[in-house]
């Protein structure tokens, strides 16, 4: 018995000892990747060769602080107190003779690693995302001071809603959500190889609808940001002057078709709870044209097919339902816009209904609400997101093609997650 207690302590013993070397070495691991990441962004910034600065096209490492809250958008928010965070971004500043660079004012472009905790850890928890973002500035002549960015990618929570663990937590229903901001930023103090600058913007995450709850979480949010070159640009205004040889290019003009596959939780924001996922399907055509090669505005009409409309008057045995296949469906007419940053682009396209039949039924059954708030959410479909071209479409290319993913939304509710295939035809003008 007494060797029997002496080894099941040794064990324990060892056991402990075991847990800690784990952490440790767990720790050690996490400290290893955080100074991995370091060396990778150093040497990004300051280990690129001249011939890139000397395009004008300068790299930078951005350190921000980030400190706000967490905004509650419905009753018994759970308590948010202070929000902290930090972001590390990668990226270039375009202050070159280039055509694009000159349109959107000598911009700054890139990529932004983010962290954000909220003081209420057990419920609301941490969010890691990862977004592309866009800096323009208003000022076209002389120094630049003022800054607009926005931003969109993914975010990672590791707190969500749980019918039993975390059932206060409505905000967020899946580990997985979208990631917008938007922010204004001012130049507080220009160094040689330093810009120092304050902020403050808004946050929102959602996950699309594609798991309920989801009301979102919205954020405000301060920030103190560093950002760091091997030779400032800002640090002479005169970079950023436009440029002598620019010229605006002709208008030209296209057609374009597009192909979506979306998904979608069928209910409310916040009910029912662990439904099945079905399929939303889309088509679209549309005529459009190209200002200047950077901007594409286009017009045409939206086909869509709701699965899960159709399967709930499938399965309704008290209601006979005629053409089911059709009081599914959804058209609408489009007025969309394309922001052409090389082979990306940003896509927000809004439009109105023409017709959604059963949607006045999933209306009444599950969001329950009336007046204006019914007729806008009833009849203003919006779409935003990311497309990225085969070809740059500033190359003018006859033909191009393009994939993306996008949010769509009733007005501001969130409806489903889409990805997106589609075709670009350039029609040639009289002149060419």
């Amino acid at each position: 018995m007494l060797l029997f207690a002496v080894n099941s302590r040794h064990c324990q013993s060892f056991i402990h000892c075991k847990q800690i070397y784990q952490k440790l070495t767990i720790n050690n691991q996490k400290k290893h990747c955080i100074a991995l990441i370091g060396v990778l962004l150093f040497s990004l910034i300051f280990g690129i060769p001249n011939k890139v600065e000397a395009q004008g096209k300068k790299l930078f490492g951005e350190v921000e602080y980030l400190i706000g809250g967490i905004v509650p958008n419905f009753p018994n928010f759970p308590k948010t107190g202070i929000s902290q965070g930090v972001n590390l971004s990668i990226g270039k500043t375009n202050h070159s003779d280039s055509h694009w660079a000159n349109y959107f004012n000598k911009p700054s472009y890139g990529v932004t690693l983010s962290y954000l905790k909220s003081s209420n850890i057990q419920e609301l928890g941490k969010e890691y995302g990862g977004s592309f973002f866009l800096d323009l500035s208003p000022n076209t002549e002389g120094p630049q001071k003022w800054f607009f960015r926005m931003g969109m990618g993914t975010t990672y929570f590791n707190k969500f809603y749980k019918s039993i663990t975390n059932e206060r937590n409505k905000v967020i229903g899946s580990h997985w959500n979208w990631r917008f901001n938007l922010f204004l930023f001012h130049q507080i103090k220009s160094f040689e190889k330093v810009e120092l600058r304050l902020g403050a913007g808004y946050l929102h995450s959602s996950n699309g609808h594609t798991q309920i709850p989801n009301y979102g979480m919205n954020a405000a949010i301060l920030s103190l940001s560093a950002r760091f070159y091997q030779k400032n640009p800002y640090a002479k205004p005169d970079n950023f002057k436009q440029s002598e040889s620019y010229s605006k290019k002709e208008t030209t003009y296209f057609i374009q078709s597009r192909f979506g596959l979306g998904m979608h939780e069928y209910g409310g924001t916040t009910n029912p709870i662990g439904g099945p996922k079905k399929a939303v399907y889309a088509s679209a055509f549309a005529f459009g044209w190209n200002f200047n090669q950077q901007l594409k505005l286009r017009t045409g009409f939206t086909y869509r097919f709701y699965q899960h409309y159709y399967e709930q008057m499938r399965n309704n045995d008290s209601v006979i339902y005629k053409f089911p296949k059709s009081k599914a469906s959804n058209i609408y007419w489009l007025l969309g816009v394309e922001y052409l940053l090389g082979n990306f682009a940003i896509d927000i396209e809004g439009g109105i209904n023409l017709y959604k039949p059963y949607f006045e039924e999933h209306f009444a059954n599950h969001i329950k609400q009336s007046g204006i708030k019914k007729f806008l959410k009833s009849t203003i479909p919006l779409r935003m997101g990311l497309n990225y071209y085969l070809f740059k479409p500033s190359k003018q290319s006859n033909f191009n093609a393009f994939i993306g993913a996008s949010i769509n939304s009733n007005l501001s509710q969130a409806d489903f997650s889409q990805i997106n295939i589609g075709v670009s035809k350039r029609i040639k003008n009289k002149n060419q």
